[in-house]
This record gives structure tokens, C-alpha cells and sequence, in this order.
């Protein structure tokens, strides 16, 4: 043969159905062989120098086999080899690594929240769709997750992938907390002088922004790579941001309205130096305390997942520290006490601070009469909109920050950013449509 390379003939011996040699008649052969079958059955591959771990070979036979008895039992095999496909052990190992990285969603959806598929094309331009109205905001939006369908070739239709809309109950109900609270500040009209921040585990975070929506301008700061072993499961953020994708593309009307700043609140998740495990762990990146002035902004209320535990994460010390210092007042919410009835020690005190005492009894509202009138008595607590007149105490609302050693201790966490170029590679095919350039926009202390 003149071209032995791509094209060689073999010569297998086999005693009955055991393959006991091989023959290769080109000395171009390739690295590894193709297995062969018999009627039926197959056979262990034979080549010269490979290994246990080599890769193996995808040939396409043509032609006849020509059989010739020996004995009755070894049987002389010319085949005719034509157009041989090898996969390479890059692309074995391709496939490997794949397997390691690429995540699965728990809660998966075949359709966004308004029943649609219109997120297999929407995901694409998820950055874009999810920008701020208010151009001042845009600068401290976050990419990362976003732009992660486009950058890992995500294609519409395509059966089987790991990026898909994701919707757990947990993630409903804070759907639901977001748009009370959104109705709540709505109704003691705040404006733009408020900032949100809500620290919630990723797919709440979006479902509650998604809630805001419609009357706040909304801010996505998240920036874990996906990973299937990642500290961060960001894969099930990215999902719900395709669920929730439609609630967060509403705009309000007026852009004199408060802003909401969209946390990952797992990103500083336990994390020990485990092999096994990739390191997709972020700090929050928010404005600085200068560029929070310079948007106008007065009061920042931080919201956490429990009443009761409200304090600030370790990355958040300074900022929240370096605020109260500027004269912006930042004050703490559990997320479960929105929408929840007021206990009943605020309900006494509030009623006899607006009651006067000499008012006859029998003319006095009682506690359970006086609660149907506090829809948002949480707020309240604060004194931005009024209320708190009797000096109820509360750890959530009257909790500061102070000064205090964390956990951080100046590290640099990039949410994985430093080997987004290797994990995307393993996600999927580079996307012609990537925008590629847009990692990492935006980032804590950004803008002065």
C-alpha cells in the first residue's frame, strides 16, 4: 500500500473464538488498532506499544472477510481497513474531565416562569437582558455567571444539557417574600436614597430580585464558575436566573427607585483545601463606600435568611463599617420575618406609645385590633417611614457593624475565575457568540 497511514490491512489468527495473533502488513500502522468482531463477537484490541490506559480506536470496516480454514480450527483473517477515526487520548481525556466538571441541576424546568422556552434563546443574551435601567447602576453589575451559556456554547434545543431553568420551592416562596417587600416599600414610598442587599443562598437571591423587580432596578453581582464539584453550586444560581429571567427583565417605570444589589449568600461556603473539590469561592463585589454616596444613597438594608441571624458576612465587615462612618445607615432584615404577623410584645408597645392613657379604657384598641393595622411593621422598626414610637427593641433592626477579625483575612477569592479558561473548555465548545471579554466586569470597590 502507497498511503499505510489511514488505510493498512491486517492479518488475524484466531483458535475457535480466541484471538491468539495479529499481523499488521504496513509498517505505517497506526498507534492503536481497532477491535475486531467475528460473528458477532468482539475481540480484545492487539497493537504495538500500547498500554492498559491507551485510547481506543473507531474504525469503520469495509469490504468482505475472506475466511480460510487451517485444520478446521485456525482461521487466517484478511481484512480490509478503510477510513480509520481515532479518538486520541486528548480527546479520551477531554471527555474524562468533562465527566468531573459539568454539574447537574436538582430542580430542573423545561419551561421559565411564564410556562415558555423562550430562555433556550434567552440564554444567550442573559447579560444584556438583566443590564440596569439607571446607566449609573450598570458598572457594578457582574458577568461571570451571566455570560457562562455563551461562553460555554450553549446551543437552543439541545437535549441533554446541564444549562436549563431550575425552580425549588424554597426558591417560590422567596419569590413571594420579594414581592411583598417590593409592595412594602412601594406603599411608604421609598425612592432612590434606598439601597437593598440581599445576601440569600443564589437561586433565593434571584427569585427574590425577580420579586423586587418589577419596582426596584435590580443588580446581579454574582461570579462563581460553575463546577460540578464546586464549593459554590453557582449551576443552580445560573438556573434560576434563566426560571426567573422574565420577572427580572421588568423595569420600573421611575428611576427614582430604590436599587436592589443581588448577593451569591453562599459564596464564602466551608472549604478546607480538599483535592476533590474545585475552589469557586467569591467575595461580594459591591460599590465602594465612595461610589454608594456618590449614587445618593442614604440607607442600605441587608438582608439575611433568619431573623435572628442577621449579622453580616466576614467580607462585608469593612464596607458596612466604612457606611456607618460616611452616614449611611445600614440596618439588618431576617428574610423569614417579611409578610410574617408582628409578635405581640411590638403590638402592645405600639398600641399603648399611640394610645394616650388617659383615654378611657373601654375606648382603647386592643393588641389584636391594632396588629390588622402594621402590613409593615418590620420596616418600621427602623425609623426611615415612621413608626417605632415606643422604643420596642429588636436585635435584628437595631444591630450594627463593628470593627471585628474574620475569616477572610485579605485573601483574594475570584469564585474560580483564575481557571474559567480550562472549566469552560470542559463545559462545552467555545460559542462563536461569546462575548469572551465580559469576564469579570464590575467587583467590590468598584467606582469612587
Amino acid at each position: 500500500m502507497n498511503e499505510p497511514t489511514d488505510d493498512f490491512l491486517v492479518e488475524a489468527f484466531f483458535d475457535s473464538r480466541t484471538l491468539i495473533a495479529v499481523r499488521f502488513s504496513a509498517a505505517g500502522l497506526p498507534a492503536a488498532a481497532p477491535a475486531l468482531t467475528l460473528e458477532g463477537a468482539t475481540f480484545d484490541t492487539w497493537a504495538r506499544g500500547r498500554g492498559n490506559d491507551a485510547a481506543p480506536s473507531k474504525t469503520r470496516w469495509a469490504n468482505t472477510l475472506v475466511v480460510v480454514a487451517v485444520g478446521g480450527i485456525l482461521v487466517s483473517i484478511v481484512v480490509g481497513v478503510v477510513n480509520s477515526v481515532r479518538d486520541d487520548r486528548a480527546a479520551v481525556a477531554a471527555r474524562e474531565a468533562a465527566s468531573r466538571i459539568v454539574p447537574t441541576v436538582q430542580s430542573p424546568s423545561e419551561t421559565d416562569v411564564d410556562g415558555s422556552t423562550a430562555w433556550q434563546a434567552g440564554a444567550l443574551t442573559l447579560s444584556e437582558d438583566l443590564l440596569p435601567i439607571v446607566p449609573d447602576l450598570r458598572p457594578f453589575g457582574v458577568r461571570i455567571l451571566t455570560d457562562v451559556p455563551a461562553d460555554a456554547g450553549f446551543k437552543a434545543r439541545v437535549d441533554g444539557s446541564w444549562i436549563r431553568p431550575s425552580v425549588a420551592p424554597a426558591d417560590r416562596q422567596a419569590h413571594d417574600r420579594g414581592a411583598t417587600l417590593a409592595e412594602s416599600l412601594k406603599g411608604l414610598g421609598a425612592s432612590r436614597d434606598l439601597a437593598v442587599i440581599l445576601d440569600l443562598p443564589g437561586p433565593q437571591s434571584v427569585a427574590a430580585a425577580a420579586g423586587l423587580a418589577g419596582f426596584a432596578d435590580v443588580v446581579m453581582t454574582m461570579d462563581n464558575v460553575p463546577h460540578r464539584r464546586g464549593v459554590v453550586k453557582s449551576h443552580e444560581t445560573l438556573g434560576a436566573l434563566l426560571y426567573w429571567r422574565p420577572r427580572l427583565m421588568k423595569r420600573p417605570t421611575d428611576v427614582d427607585r430604590p436599587v436592589v444589589f443581588a448577593l451569591e449568600g453562599d459564596r464564602l461556603a466551608p472549604y478546607a483545601n480538599q483535592q476533590d473539590v474545585f475552589d469557586n469561592r467569591s467575595t461580594a463585589r459591591l460599590p465602594s463606600v465612595e461610589a454608594f454616596t456618590k449614587l445618593g444613597v442614604k440607607k442600605v438594608l441587608y438582608v439575611r435568611p433568619e431573623s435572628g441571624k442577621t449579622v453580616e458576612q466576614d467580607d462585608l465587615v469593612d464596607l458596612f463599617v466604612g457606611l456607618e462612618k460616611a452616614g449611611v445607615d445600614v440596618r439588618h432584615l431576617g428574610f423569614t420575618t417579611i409578610g410574617s404577623p408582628p409578635p405581640d410584645s411590638y403590638v402592645t408597645a405600639e398600641t399603648a406609645a399611640s394610645q394616650p392613657a388617659s383615654q378611657p379604657s373601654s375606648r382603647r384598641a386592643t393588641s389584636s385590633s391594632y396588629r390588622s393595622g402594621l402590613p409593615y411593621w418590620w420596616l418600621y422598626r427602623y425609623g426611615w417611614f415612621g413608626g417605632a414610637r415606643s422604643g420596642w427593641t429588636d436585635t435584628d433592626a437595631s444591630y450594627r457593624a463593628t470593627q471585628r477579625g474574620t475569616t477572610i483575612g485579605g485573601r483574594t477569592l475570584d469564585g474560580g475565575a483564575s481557571q474559567r479558561a480550562s472549566v469552560m473548555s470542559g463545559l462545552g465548545p467555545r460559542s462563536a457568540t461569546s462575548t469572551g471579554g465580559t469576564w469579570g466586569r464590575g467587583g467590590s470597590g468598584v467606582g469612587s
